[in-house]
């Protein structure tokens, strides 16, 4: 699983995990957080943190070692900035002081990030016009002066990174992205969005926690706003204890079980409405203060987003079109509960088609970045042009070291091998030889001039015959018999054709121990084989005047 990354959002109270593999949600896990486990956004106690990870990926048996961590509001400064264009070298050096008003402590104990949201034109002063727009050719790129661009600027304490570092390893994983939970939220828009005209529209987020409610604005990838409203599930926690008697731990499972009917009771409808209100407030003031919004619908995800009275009695107040998140998140498998509650864990992972992709085509050296990640800064990263040749070189030497340390030597052995099998071929061989001498002289024996007289032993060379038999006759034509007398050979062929007769009678008269040979012939009485088949006598007179040539 080296492509699966494990999305973390640690909450108040619960500790939502989505494992995201090829661009899908595999698992999702929703634990219960230990009390006061996280206070302020931050974890009090980063050892037992880890433990608490490392034994929920133990026990749903997650294979993963690649971590994304939603980092919370409340431990980070998050700014819409407008800045000259400028190459990443000089965004880096001068982005800090985008901060200088906000950070109370030194700059240099803060890590900064930034991601793209657009680039305008125009603006001289850096202060936005509602009628700038995003450049949207390549055409208007270059015929106009680009004089600013948007960023989404982010800092966070560079101790608090350090810390989920280090929390990360001790639970067997690797940091590989950190940002804030709106960034979470671009990812899910780049998504959506991705393909379309880049012309925004208009997201809010609406997150029903258990100790506060949360409402993300956006224009498109533009973040606007975020409202926390001191509002949450505790308060129907609260009056469905209070009604049936019970801690507020029961009465949470209650709730979210729909124990006798418990959500559609008047004093569950009365706390909706009341939350309800206090959205509709938040709302308001947003609109008071974005006169040009035309917000229509809201996206639900978190704890209260199961509740459907809930979500009914928001969409009758607010006027306001409610949707569940799942609708822009991706695949995900068809066993996991509640899935809209990992949103942010989710989305933090920018595992979607064209989340990683900008609206807007950079030139030359305009920085191209439109994700933050303060896992990353700080980080060095080589050059290609460097690293390149260093690994060309590395390979080049590794090849030539396993050429003259390896390839050379086995080549060496392998020739040695060959020429010791060599030998022992031999060496059998003149075994071989030396086990059949015995069955040779046998067969041979009868083989003997003995008994012939000085006129015979002058006329042939016995010797001599049976190696023209041997070398001349029995490699063109089969041979039933033969037999000696005198100077005079006669052999018996059957089974041959004319022209293996012809050609074995050639080479017979050629051969110098020869002096003539005749030849006759019948057809063979054989009627299945070929008709030219035929039997042959040749008989032929040995020169008289060759020396015998005794072994």
């Amino acid at each position: 699983m080296s492509n699966a990354v494990l999305g973390i959002d640690m909450g108040t109270d619960r500790l939502k995990l989505a494992l995201i593999q090829d661009g899908q949600v595999k698992k999702a896990l929703n634990i219960s957080m230990p009390e006061n486990m996280i206070r302020n956004g931050r974890v009090t106690s980063p050892d037992a943190m880890a433990e608490l990870l490392r034994d929920a990926i133990r026990g749903a048996h997650l294979r993963v070692t690649q971590a994304a961590l939603v980092l919370p509001d409340e431990i980070l400064y998050l700014r819409n900035v407008f800045m000259p264009h400028m190459t990443e070298e000089q965004l880096a050096y001068n982005l800090p002081y985008e901060f200088n008003d906000y950070i109370t402590g030194e700059l240099k104990d803060y890590l900064f990030d930034y991601s793209v949201i657009s680039l305008h034109m125009g603006n001289p002063n850096g202060k936005r016009d509602e009628s700038d727009e995003p450049l949207e050719s390549d055409a208007e790129f270059v015929d106009n002066a680009l004089n600013s661009m948007e960023l989404l600027a982010v800092a966070c304490p560079a101790e608090v990174i350090e810390s989920a570092k280090e929390m990360m390893h001790k639970a067997g994983l690797r940091l590989v992205r950190a940002a804030p939970v709106e960034c979470a939220f671009i990812s899910l828009i780049r998504a959506a969005e991705y393909g379309r005209m880049p012309k925004p529209l208009e997201y809010c987020f609406l997150d029903l926690g258990n100790q506060s409610i949360r409402m993300y604005m956006f224009k498109g990838v533009r973040h606007q706003a975020t409202r926390a409203l001191d509002v949450g599930l505790s308060a129907l926690d609260q009056v469905v204890a209070e009604a049936f008697s019970v801690d507020v731990h029961v009465a949470h499972t209650y709730l979210m079980n729909n124990y006798e009917d418990c959500q559609h009771q008047d004093y569950c409808i009365r706390a909706y409405n009341n939350i309800a209100v206090e959205l509709v407030r938040a709302l308001n003031f947003f609109r008071f203060s974005n006169p040009s919004s035309h917000l229509s619908a809201i996206w639900i995800f978190g704890g209260g987003a199961v509740i459907e009275p809930l979500r009914e009695v928001i969409s009758q107040t607010m006027d306001l079109r409610v949707h569940r998140i799942t609708g822009m998140m991706p695949k995900f498998a068809e066993d996991i509960e509640d899935i809209f509650s990992f949103a942010p864990a989710i989305g933090i992972t920018a595992a979607f088609p064209g989340a990683d992709k900008s609206f807007i085509k950079m030139e030359r050296n305009m920085p191209f970045k439109v994700l933050v990640n303060l896992a990353t800064v700080g980080e060095k990263h080589l050059r290609l042009s460097f690293v390149i040749p260093v690994i060309v070189l590395a390979v080049l030497c590794v090849c030539l070291l396993f050429k003259f340390a390896v390839l050379d030597r086995l080549a060496a052995a392998a020739q040695a091998r060959q020429e010791v099998a060599q030998v022992q071929a031999q060496v059998d061989l003149g075994y071989k030889q030396i086990e059949g001498f015995g069955e040779l002289n046998e067969t041979y024996a009868h083989y003997t001039t003995s008994g012939m007289t000085e006129e015979e032993l002058k006329r042939a060379n016995r010797t001599a015959v049976m190696e023209m038999l041997r070398l001349v006759v029995m490699p063109r034509t089969p041979l039933d018999s033969w037999s000696l007398s005198g100077n005079r050979l006669t052999l018996s062929i059957n089974g041959a054709t004319l022209e293996e007769i012809n050609q074995t009678t050639s080479a017979i008269r050629a051969d110098p121990l020869v002096d003539y040979c005749t030849v006759n012939t019948a057809a063979t009485d054989d009627r299945t084989e070929a008709q030219n088949n035929v039997t042959a006598n040749i008989v032929i007179y040995l020169k008289e005047n060759q020396e015998m040539n005794e072994g």
